[in-house]
């Protein structure tokens, strides 16, 4: 496509040259050309550069140079000009990507510098909470009653869950990275990944009211159950994170003509419009939003690995709604299937 784009690019450059083939000398014409090969370069890349400006040259030599119509150059001027436009197409070529390679650069730059400071600031957390309370159990003077030392314990078990969360992230993160993310998709229970999900987040979903629909008819999903679990495990703990305790946080599943279709709802604060369309694409921290969105990222990866969707519902709303889908083939629905009831 860019190379046919390049091509009716210079072909449209022609036709309008050729119509004031009489006023115009080759020095004009050969700059319009180098413009429009410079934009082909720009947007393209350095292949459909060079393609450009040899069609470009071709054209300035039929068209534009006498005698008209042939590839012969008579004048020794002509020669030298399109020798001259030949080496600066070709360095202009040149440097689009040493721009685009810059941009491109600079960019990851960016993205690990949010990414460590994001990694940073989720593991300090967990790693505070964890030290204070092994440290109060390590105090010999105090005297902690049953519930007390449970609570204790408890931290450090919540927290180390979720230190191991991010570390599983990070794996995931650079998995999908490198292509090397192959799910392995057997038809599982909607409703049994979506159990083990609040499961696995109990203690940060303590302050939430968490009520589960699934409907009564969704047949068995093709999917991996590990990382289906890690999508629900990051849009719960997101949702947590952001909305207020004692709110409630809805997850709906049901099937929208050959998907599944999950929703994940809070009544946390709005994901403003702006970001709606990029939270999932990268590491971003919106206003009044905790976290980085690293999860949010994961999320993507590895619903785009299933084949599925993930997007943002009505972003600017009160609220936050993530909702994705999974490709559904025919399987059986377990008998006496019934939706999950909230506990």
């Amino acid at each position: 496509m860019p190379y046919a784009a390049a091509g009716g690019a210079l072909a449209l450059t022609t036709v309008g040259l050729s119509a004031l083939r009489a006023y115009l000398s080759l020095a004009t014409v050969t700059l319009v050309y180098l413009l429009i090969v410079f934009l082909v370069a720009l947007r393209a890349g350095r292949g459909p550069g060079l393609f450009a400006s040899a069609l470009a040259a071709l054209a300035a030599t039929y068209f534009f140079t006498r005698p008209y119509h042939t590839l012969i150059v008579a004048s020794p001027q002509d020669i030298i000009s399109l020798l001259v436009f030949l080496i600066v197409a070709e360095a202009t070529s040149r440097l689009t990507i040493e721009r685009q390679r810059l941009q491109r650069e600079a960019a990851e730059a960016e993205i690990l510098s949010i990414l460590l400071s994001s990694v940073s600031h989720d593991l300090r957390t967990p790693l505070s909470s964890i030290r204070m309370a092994a440290t109060a159990l390590l105090q010999t003077e105090a005297r902690w009653d049953e519930a007390s030392r449970r609570d204790l314990l408890e931290t450090i078990d919540g927290e180390a869950s979720r230190l191991s969360r991010l570390v599983g992230n990070l794996l995931d993160l650079s998995r999908i990275q490198a292509g090397a993310l192959h799910p392995r998709k057997e038809p599982q229970e909607m409703q049994e990944v979506i159990a083990r999900a609040v499961e696995a987040l109990a203690g940060r979903l303590r302050g939430h009211e968490v009520r589960v629909a699934v409907a009564p008819d969704l047949p068995l999903v093709p999917m991996d159950f590990v990382l289906v679990e890690n999508v629900l495990v990051n849009l719960l703990d997101n949702s947590a994170r952001n909305a207020p305790e004692g709110t409630e946080i809805r997850i709906i599943a049901q099937r929208a003509r050959d998907a599944v279709l999950v929703r994940v709802e809070n009544d946390g604060p709005p994901i403003p419009r702006d970001l709606g369309g990029e939270i999932f694409k990268r590491v971003v921290i919106g206003p009044h939003r905790q976290g980085a969105g690293l999860g949010l990222v994961i999320c993507r990866g590895l619903i785009e690995a299933h084949g599925g969707r993930i997007w943002v519902e009505r972003p600017g709303e009160p609220g936050a709604r993530f909702v994705f889908t999974l490709p559904l083939q025919e399987a059986p629905a377990l008998a006496g299937e019934r939706p999950l009831v909230p506990s």
